[in-house]
């Protein structure tokens, strides 16, 4: 899967897909794809699934043919993840009027525990029988999604879990100016989260960073 250096980010950041007019959001769309982007990253929970709509109804009208990646944020406390999984991605796909997505992401953080984070899975939930992954794989061989990654937020040992697996795709990793550790090490009193090279760890294991 080849991308754009730069992607067009559909969430609450400016909010255009889901505050802007239709026409609006599709002269945005247009300028992006002339500009040669052709990654477009949305998710359910980007105004209650208004960006999901909004983005799909924008490419049809376009005709445009695009790499569209979307997220899933599951309750922890769901009876089967897997089952969840799949009705949360088939949902999205019916917002944005879609068979497929070629990316399905993981938007939870990923933590040992919910101690810190209420809303976090654990690797075991995403990994283990019945969990997150096994309702991924089941959509891709339906047809229903491509490749699939994660949210690179929670706690470093648990993301990294995850990259260690060696059965995801991509990874969003949290990396600007205030915060290089996913790439860089930092100094044992860096106040952040140290995500402890997460970058490198991902390339090594062949995946796609975000």
């Amino acid at each position: 899967m080849s991308v754009s250096e730069i992607g067009f980010g559909c969430g609450s950041v400016g909010g255009l897909m889901v505050r802007g007019s239709p026409e609006e959001q599709a002269a945005a769309v247009a300028r992006a794809l002339e500009l040669g982007i052709n990654l477009f990253d949305t998710a359910a929970a980007y105004g209650d699934g208004t960006s999901e709509t909004n983005l799909g109804r924008v490419l049809r009208e376009l005709s445009a043919e695009v790499v569209l990646a979307t997220k899933v944020r599951l309750s922890p406390d769901a009876q089967s993840l897997k089952a969840a999984t799949v009705t949360a991605v088939e949902a999205s796909l019916n917002r944005l009027g879609r068979s497929y997505v070629d990316l399905i992401q993981i938007h939870n953080r990923i933590a040992p525990s919910r101690a810190t984070w209420p809303q976090a899975l654990t690797p075991e939930q995403v990994l283990g029988p019945g969990g997150v992954l096994e309702g991924f794989e089941a959509l891709r061989r339906e047809g229903k999604v491509r490749f699939f990654g994660f949210s690179g937020l929670g706690e470093p040992s648990a993301i990294h879990h995850l990259v260690d697996s060696g059965r995801f795709h991509t990874v969003q990793v949290y990396y600007n100016l205030l915060n290089p550790s996913a790439a860089y090490p930092v100094p044992p009193t860096f106040s952040a989260q140290d995500y402890q090279r997460l970058m490198d760890r991902a390339s090594a294991e062949g995946m796609g960073v975000a």
